[in-house]
This record gives C-alpha cells, sequence and structure tokens, in this order.
C-alpha cells in the first residue's frame, strides 16, 4: 500500500534531484518522470524510489562522494552554500557531510556554510 510519506513535494524532489522544480515539470511533459498528484489539493507528487531510479539513470557507476562533488559544484561552483542544502544532497546520495569534508571534496568549519574545495593539483 503506497502512503502520501512515500512522496516528495516537486521542491523537495527537485532538491533531491539537485534540478530546479521547472526540470521535473519539463521532464514529465517528457514522460521521463511520472509525476502523481496529491490526492486533496492535485499537487504533483514524486515516489522517492522512482527519483532514485532517475539518479541511478543520470550518474552511472560514480561513486557518492563523486556523486555530490558534481551536483554541488553544479548549483555553487566553489562558492559557499548552506549547510543544509549540503546535508540534504549528501542524504540523497546516502553518505553523510563529515563523509565529503574527510573526502577533501567540502570545507565545513560547523557553521551555517559550507563550500566545496577546489581540486588539489598533481604534482
Amino acid at each position: 500500500m503506497t502512503k502520501l510519506s512515500d512522496f516528495l513535494r516537486i521542491s523537495e524532489a527537485a532538491e533531491y534531484l539537485g534540478v530546479s522544480p521547472n526540470t521535473l515539470r519539463n521532464w514529465e511533459n517528457a514522460d521521463k518522470i511520472v509525476a502523481h498528484r496529491h490526492p486533496v489539493n492535485g499537487y504533483r507528487l514524486f515516489k522517492q524510489k522512482e527519483l532514485d531510479n532517475v539518479l541511478q539513470e543520470q550518474e552511472g557507476e560514480y561513486e557518492p562522494d563523486t556523486r555530490f562533488a558534481v551536483v554541488w559544484f553544479e548549483q555553487h561552483g566553489f562558492e559557499a552554500g548552506e549547510f543544509g542544502t549540503a546535508a540534504t544532497l549528501a542524504t540523497a546520495k546516502a553518505i553523510s557531510v563529515d563523509g565529503v569534508v574527510d573526502a577533501g571534496i567540502l570545507h565545513s568549519a560547523g557553521g551555517p556554510t559550507a563550500e566545496c574545495l577546489p581540486p588539489r593539483r598533481c604534482l
């Protein structure tokens, strides 16, 4: 039985995938993703399992840290972003912010911001 808690609203789904809500609407119109409708208000809802399938198709064989880095860089470049955004993205990639900090991808001083570190140069 499907529960309402198995679904994300369009803004949540967009953040989960690292795209804009308009991108999700376009994908729905192009039949690339299925949007379900809320039984009361008719808003678009997306099943998390279906979103996970979209992520797998888009990201292929990359490791979770790499997938995090790609999405973070697309959204923020090397600029600081909100720690909450980093935490949400890390959760979506089944990793932790501490893990990407340990991997040298992200710098976080424990405050409200986090920033992607430039890649290290090989000597």
